[in-house]
């Protein structure tokens, strides 16, 4: 396609090429003296030649062009180069710098090298930001004199001034063209470019000869003519001539033309109608077109005049059900509370997705009056409509909507409704309705353990006094974790975080009467989740109660402590004659054993040796081989071996002592060895990969810092389910050098590839792929190696 767009591309890009010329000099010639001998050196420029003199005249270029007189000067100096014997980049810098600087006055020396094969795209270039008559005469009659192949680029350019004066030949260009069977190459370039043109140009004359060809039998000339048509339309409309601007529009909204166009038609005429487009929407919603039909129902939600929305709404008793629905839903999106009194009526049709719309319209437009109708819909056991309509309640708008929630709450005596309007008040994040939900947890039992969940989301600090009286004041269990749960979320977003409400919660528990068994335990358990050490020797001196159910919640609360300060009085309890205490305090023991902290893994272990003879059962002894196959020390493997000994855990201590020694692994691989560590680093979604396919040779290898026997390996890519090795061979050295025989050989058809060998005397385990599979790598997510 020829435009002047491509052909400034294309000029552009050479500019560029001959500027970049200005850095690659080869040699450094002597210093300009002046504008002439600047204008003498680009005569012979080629690229890569010094561009010294270039850069003085464009200096010159930027000094003149608020002086007139001297700006022409150098425009008609830069012009004369143009017939000269100049090198064709000296003639391309010229016209890209008379595109600044030109005048009217180089028109006469531009004119001809428009009809110029080589210089006819520089030369529009250079003319196209002089303004003036005399521009336009000369590319008209360039574009009558020109060969075709050189009349598509005029063309644009005529277009892109909208010079009026081409009408007539760029009309004939277009008659000529539909009166022709086949347009190929330049002609149907030429035929493109003045269709184009005219639809540019926008006179009422210029759009009457693309009018025929707005049905033409070249589809790519027939879409440049409404690609145009359409623009004068919009540019009408922007102009504000309507009725110039619909005329247009209504030209092209007929079957003749693509769906798009017709659209994009049909759009126009919509703004372009006097009542907003309210009539022509309701014949598109009623008429037998779907793809109209739909459209126009986008119409709905956003367009249309005064009394739109009543008369879209008139429409719908008019329609089958599977139009109704898509109505009610466009007149929700439209927002408009006149259409309300449709949606109420709506949820009469015996049509479950017109009954749906309907609701889901109410919860869109409705206010405050319309609470009951969604309350009952919401209420109604197994009805489709219930997830919706409590939807709606939530979406209500209103200043009033909340406080209306809240006196039903208040007046409420069923808990189905209770639980309702708790959970619409908690989605609408109504803060006002915290009062309300803290009588509500102090006197409706049913529904408490709701209303706590609700003033967890709700509450603020302020009323945290006031949630620990209800919480102290609650009996049935679950209730109270809710309130727990309650009063620990709202300290999280206290100004001073969670640890700024311990003090009062250490306050309340303290005031409480021994009798008080559950509250207590409750406020223990709160001052465990806000995690202030300050409040920890009330929860350690609480172990000791007279009330053991109260110690056992102490030893919970410290169990369950955030920090690691609690393990010498949880070591202490470990030891309690209290069995229930003592396995609470155990696991607890060993749980902060496994947060982070800064001990060596020599201290830990020291820690690991005082609660080892504590263990009374399978379940504690699993807690210490899970904790043990942390620690990186490899004297973690004696205390495993000691665990093992009671022979109920002999394949986890095994896995224990595989993960401590893994921590001390090289690996090594024949590529990507960056990634080596990721093959044993415990974490199935973690890997290394050949990071390429597999093919014979591939090697992965490892160290496992010790002298074993070797039995076994278990190479997992199940996360990268098809990259197991397709053939493998496995050796075993002492040194990582003598290798010897193969200790297993084989093919892999499954993710998990599990290995026994005979025991094999080394420290050093390759992996050889030998296999070729052209779409997968070898991964190993995981490698565990099985050793004595």
């Amino acid at each position: 396609m020829y435009s002047i767009r491509r052909n400034l591309l294309g000029l552009c890009a050479a500019l560029a090429l001959m500027l970049s010329g200005l850095a690659y000099a080869q040699e450094a010639p002597a210093p300009i003296q002046n504008l002439d001998d600047a204008f003498n050196r680009i005569l012979t420029y080629e690229l890569g030649q010094d561009g010294a003199a270039m850069e003085y005249i464009i200096a010159e270029v930027r000094r003149v062009q608020q002086l007139p007189g001297d700006r022409e000067a150098l425009a008609n100096r830069l012009a004369a180069l143009l017939h000269t014997e100049a090198t064709f980049q000296c003639k391309l810098f010229a016209c890209r710098w008379l595109f600044v600087i030109g005048t009217e006055g180089q028109v006469d020396t531009l004119a001809p090298l428009l009809i110029d094969a080589t210089y006819s795209d520089m030369a529009r270039y250079a003319l196209q930001a002089i303004p003036g008559d005399k521009v336009d005469q000369a590319l008209l009659g360039a574009l009558q004199a020109a060969d075709i192949s050189l009349k598509a680029g005029l063309a644009n350019a005529l277009g892109e001034r909208r010079s009026a004066v081409a009408e007539a030949v760029l009309a004939e260009a277009v008659k000529a063209a539909l009166a022709q069977a086949t347009l190929a190459g330049p002609e149907k370039a030429y035929a493109l470019a003045a269709t184009t043109a005219l639809g540019a140009i926008g006179t009422p004359t210029a759009l009457e000869v693309l009018t025929p060809v707005l049905t033409a039998a070249d589809r790519e000339l027939r879409n440049r003519a409404v690609e145009r048509w359409l623009a004068s339309a919009d540019r009408a409309y922007a102009n504000g001539e309507t009725d110039v601007a619909r005329a247009r529009y209504e030209a092209i909204f007929n079957e003749t033309q693509p769906e798009y166009v017709q659209r994009a038609a049909l759009e126009g005429l919509v703004m372009t109608d006097a009542d907003g487009g309210t009539a022509r929407i309701v014949g598109l919603i009623t008429g037998e077109n779907p793809a109209w039909q739909h459209q126009a129902l986008a119409y709905v939600r956003r367009l249309g005049g005064e009394g739109a929305t009543a008369a879209y709404a008139a429409t719908f008793d008019a329609l089958p059900p599977e139009r109704q629905e898509p109505l009610l839903l466009a007149l929700a999106g439209r927002g408009d509370a006149a259409a309300l009194e449709l949606m109420v009526r709506a949820t009469q049709s015996p049509v479950e997705a017109v009954q749906r719309a309907a609701v889901a319209g109410m919860g869109s437009l409705g206010n405050s009056g319309t609470i009951d109708a969604l309350t009952a819909f919401a209420l109604a056991e197994g009805s489709p409509l219930q997830e919706t309509a409590k939807d709606g309640l939530s979406k209500l708008r209103g200043e009033d909507v909340d406080a209306a929630l809240i006196g039903r709450l208040e007046a409420s005596t069923a808990p189905a409704t209770d639980r309702l309007l708790i959970g619409v008040l908690t989605e609408r994040g109504a803060k006002s309705a915290v009062p309300a939900l803290l009588a509500v947890a102090g006197a409706r039992p049913e529904v408490a353990g709701d209303a706590f969940g609700a003033l967890g989301t709700l509450a603020g600090a302020q009323d945290v006094e006031a949630l620990l009286d209800r919480l102290i004041a609650a009996t049935d269990p679950a209730v109270r974790t809710r309130g727990e749960q309650a009063v620990t979320s709202v300290c999280s977003r206290a100004p001073g975080g969670a640890a700024s409400c311990a003090a009062t919660v250490q306050t309340r528990y303290a005031a409480q009467a021994p009798e008080a068994q559950a509250a207590r335990v409750s406020l223990l358990n709160l001052l465990s989740d806000l995690g202030d050490d300050a409040t920890l020797p009330t929860v350690a001196q609480a172990t000791a109660d007279a009330d053991p159910v109260v110690q056992e919640g102490a030893a919970r609360a410290l169990a369950a402590w955030k920090s690691i300060t609690p393990i010498p009085d949880l070591f202490a309890l470990a030891q309690s004659a209290n069995a229930a205490v003592a396995g609470i305090a155990f696991e607890g023991y060993v749980r902060l054993l496994r947060v982070a902290s800064p001990r060596t893994p020599a201290e830990t272990l020291a820690l690991y040796d005082q609660v080892l003879p504590l263990a009374i059962d399978k379940t504690q002894r699993l807690a210490l081989l899970a904790g043990l196959s942390e620690v990186a020390d490899l004297t973690a493997i004696e205390r495993v071996d000691a665990i093992a000994a009671a022979g109920d855990a002999i394949d986890e201590a095994a896995l224990a002592r595989e993960a401590v020694r893994s921590k001390f692994y090289v690996a090594k691989a024949s590529s990507n060895e960056a990634d080596a560590a990721k093959a044993f680093d415990r974490d199935i979604d973690t890997r290394w990969s050949t990071a390429e396919t597999q093919r014979p040779g591939q090697w992965f290898e490892i160290d496992i810092a010790r002298e074993a026997s070797i039995k076994g390996l278990v190479l997992d890519s199940s996360r990268s389910a098809s990259d197991y090795p397709r053939q493998f061979e496995v050796f075993v050295s002492a040194d990582g050098a003598a290798w010897g025989a193969a200790v297993a050989t084989g093919v892999a058809e499954t993710p998990v590839l599990e290995l026994s060998f005979p025991p094999t005397p080394g420290r050093f385990v390759r992996i050889v792929q030998q296999g070729t599979a052209e779409s997968n790598l070898w991964s190993i997510h995981e490698l565990r190696v099985i050793a004595d």
